[in-house]
């Protein structure tokens, strides 16, 4: 990446604001082109010390303009405004607009795009199934929907609570680590758990 691209990075001012005070910092500013948050000090620039973390949980680039969160096949999941985009068996992800509640297992931050629509100068490339971005020159990057049909669907319909099917899991009880809707769960010394974690 050019030095002046990397500046742009850097003055945009997107950060990612610690929601759960779980990194003992307040926010942590997107930096640099690819930003990764994981378990694994020596590997991430986020680090999250659980033990329900991947070492290598998931990754936020910067490219043509925009920011894309990608999962790194955690084994607890990634969400987006409650909605799963991880899958145990493909990396996956999702272009951020700015504002959104992103959870790493039950470690929820938010992320602040800074300079707004400034980013939005260009279409965002399509990336390829699995790993990194396709070539947008390509011929097959241009027939390509940005995500293929099942991804689509995997995002763009929210979880729904076990319990109450008409309600979304917004939710997730620290203790069994299933999604909920708001009805099912409740904050037991300063945990959050659902009904059946909670009595027992």
């Amino acid at each position: 990446m050019s030095h002046r691209l990397q500046d742009a990075v850097v003055a945009s001012g997107a950060e990612l604001v610690d929601l759960s005070g779980c990194t003992g910092k307040r926010s942590h500013l997107l930096a640099r082109p690819v930003v990764c948050i994981g378990r694994d000090p020596s590997a991430n620039d986020v680090v999250l010390p659980f033990d329900t973390v991947s070492a290598r949980h998931a990754e936020i680039h910067f490219r043509d303009g925009f920011y894309f969160l990608r999962d790194l096949k955690s084994t607890n999941g990634t969400f987006v405004d409650g909605r799963k985009i991880s899958d145990l068996w493909e990396v996956r992800e999702i272009r951020l607009e700015g504002g959104e509640r992103i959870r790493f297992d039950t470690y929820e931050f938010q992320f602040r795009s800074g300079a707004g629509d400034m980013l939005k100068t260009q279409p965002p490339t399509a990336p390829a199934r699995g790993v990194g971005p396709a070539d947008p020159g390509s011929r097959a990057a241009q027939k390509r929907p940005a995500y293929p049909a099942r991804e689509q669907e995997t995002m763009l319909q929210p979880e729904r609570c076990i319990r109450h099917k008409g309600f979304r899991a917004t939710e997730f009880c620290q203790a069994c680590k299933r999604a909920f809707c708001k009805y099912c769960v409740k904050q037991v010394k300063g945990r959050l758990l659902c009904g059946e974690c909670a009595k027992a």
